[in-house]
């Protein structure tokens, strides 16, 4: 669902850009991606805010209570909903956007500015001497192509980590909080437990760990897919 909103995104934005701003092509690569992962992220929260507030309700179950008391992930849904509403598997959805809606700018968006640098570093290979290529796969500049999606999916994951860690933080205290916690004493609570500055990196290597890798997987196999796709469309 993320990818498909993405790309409807994509091709949405840039039409729209097109016919209103026209801006230079360096900057409206990375302001289409950066809208679109934008705005597929805060759609994707609708179905994931729900999974994240049951998982992490099960994971502090686990951490805490005896195996025998441990609820079922379905249990623990029917229990938020009749004892909350529906606005309970909603907890911190509005600052779950505010973290994922920055963060998948942020990182489609630096994506395409990493990228780009990339393409211009380093040499295309040399091009076929007779014919076009009928199977991108076949494109001799399929793996340099590969590779500076890889390297500039990790840039991108590394720079958004450590930049929307604050966020990221803020968005987990508050949906395992009390429903009746405000951002601002969830703010208070962890300058109080971490200092005025400890909280914000909290986690951030781990973090950037994870998701430097894992942005560069994901920007690997979304080139491929999109090679896959339009090899399929042209038959």
């Amino acid at each position: 669902m993320y990818i498909s909103t993405l790309e409807f995104c994509k091709s949405h934005y840039a039409q729209w850009e097109r016919n209103y701003l026209n801006l230079p092509d360096s900057i409206a690569a990375g302001g289409v991606a950066c809208a679109a992962g934008g705005s597929a992220a805060a759609f994707a929260q609708l179905i994931g805010v729900p999974i994240d507030i049951v998982s992490q309700h099960r994971m502090l179950q686990q951490d805490s209570a005896l195996p025998a008391a441990r609820e079922s992930p379905a249990a623990i849904a029917r229990r938020i909903l009749r004892t909350e509403g529906l606005r309970g598997l909603y907890r911190g959805y509005h600052v779950s956007v505010l973290t994922y809606a920055p963060s998948s700018a942020m990182m489609w968006g630096s994506h395409a500015a990493y990228s780009r640098a990339l393409d211009y570093a380093l040499p295309l290979p040399a091009a076929p001497d007779v014919g076009g290529i009928v199977d991108p796969f076949d494109d001799p500049a399929l793996g340099r192509d590969l590779g500076v999606a890889g390297a500039a999916g990790v840039a991108a994951g590394v720079t958004t980590a450590w930049l929307t860690n604050p966020l990221d933080v803020l968005r987990a205290r508050l949906q395992t909080e009390s429903s009746r916690s405000t951002v601002r004493a969830v703010v208070r609570d962890l300058v109080n437990q971490y200092g005025r500055f400890g909280w914000l990196t909290r986690g951030a290597s781990a973090r950037a760990m994870a998701m430097g890798p894992t942005t560069g997987i994901i920007m690997t196999m979304y080139q491929v897919l999109k090679r896959s796709a339009y090899e399929h469309s042209d038959e």
